[in-house]
């Protein structure tokens, strides 16, 4: 019993360690495969469906699915685009106006936080204004990440459609593998496919976890917006919605500031509003999400919210992701590995 033990723990460490390297050095690498192999396997029905039930080609079966994809999500994202640009155009009409907006808010609650303390009034807004420079390092950064952005703009959208390109070719080529190749479906599952469904499936699943629990966060926010009256409640919650998906910041990266200064000015319904909205989107993303999530990977909650965390440490935000993935291909590694060791052909009759 002490040998399996030292030897289970010893697998543990080893695959660990090996997950963790490839993620660290080899992930950014083979990354436009792995989402041609992840497309792939999501349009394997569609496109068995059209070559053997409708008598299309393969190839054209292939092509003509990832396309579909394609083009929806250039849809999606021409059509965002279109409006954060909109968006943006107006803000720079009316950026001396918000400027001015905002630096009067900032020294009202600088003023009000002096009173609260019982300094002298206008110690704070020194501190903020002249002593740390802060607005000035603000403004300094949004000029030089918005000139840097643009000066390297052709390079970015070159890059990005090159990938895209190869993300494109590598799909059709691993669809059509995959639907031509009999041996795949005849054949025994060996331990890499195992290990590989086993990603796909985390990866579907975490993609409509999240799909969802925006959804349902975009639909509490913009509902509780449209009770206050708000004009923009749907846009705004769509936002919110989108940024509680990032790990760490969250929701709370737009409802917390908006609550303290709401509450600051005092608007007590409003902050009150927005205090249950932000609460709600916590209670919902903490208690749905390993629920979700776990159940799909076939994980406890627990050890989900563990991965998420560890995986964040590691790898940033990128780690939100990275982390449940890798614990589900360290356990099925793990359990495979240990199926080999366990297995006696004295045994097989």
């Amino acid at each position: 019993m002490g040998t399996e033990k030292a030897r289970h723990i010893l697998i543990i460490f080893a695959v660990t360690a090996a997950v963790y390297l490839s993620f660290r050095y080899l992930l950014p690498l083979f990354l436009p495969f792995i989402f041609a192999f992840f497309l792939a396997w999501l349009l394997t029905p569609f496109v068995k469906f059209m070559s053997r039930k409708l008598r299309f080609p393969v190839m054209f079966s292939s092509i003509t699915g990832i396309l579909i994809v394609m083009g929806i999500i250039s849809c999606v994202l021409f059509f965002l685009g279109k409006i954060a640009w909109v968006q943006l155009v107006r803000l720079s009409e009316h950026f001396p106006e918000y400027e001015t907006a905002v630096l009067n808010e900032v020294e009202n609650l600088c003023s009000k936080a002096d009173g609260i303390l019982g300094r002298e009034i206008g110690t704070s807004r020194n501190m903020i204004f002249e002593e740390s420079g802060i607005i000035d390092r603000i403004s300094s950064w949004l000029i030089d990440s918005v000139t840097e952005i643009t000066l390297n703009f052709a390079g970015i959208l070159v890059a990005f459609l090159g990938v895209i390109l190869i993300i494109f070719v590598s799909a059709v080529l691993i669809l059509y593998e995959r639907v031509t190749s009999k041996k795949a479906e005849e054949r025994e599952k060996t331990v890499v496919t195992r290990i590989c469904d086993k990603f796909s499936e985390a990866g579907a699943a975490y993609l409509k976890t999240q799909l969802i629990l925006m959804l349902i966060i975009a639909a509490i926010s913009s509902l509780g917006l449209a009770f206050l009256g708000n004009p923009y409640a749907l846009l705004i919650g769509l936002g919110i919605g989108a940024m509680d998906a990032l790990p760490v910041l969250g929701s709370g990266m737009i409802l917390g500031p908006w609550t303290v200064i709401t509450f600051f000015n005092g608007r007590l319904k409003e902050g009150f509003t927005l205090l249950i909205i932000y609460g709600a989107c916590q209670i919902v993303r903490e208690f749905l999400e390993p629920k979700l999530l776990g159940d799909k990977i076939g994980v406890k909650p627990i050890y989900t919210i563990m991965s998420m965390y560890i995986g964040i440490q590691l790898f940033g935000v990128s780690g939100f992701i990275l982390g449940p993935i890798g614990l589900v291909i360290i356990k099925s590694v793990v359990s495979e590995t240990e199926n080999i060791f366990a297995w006696n052909p004295d045994n097989n009759s």
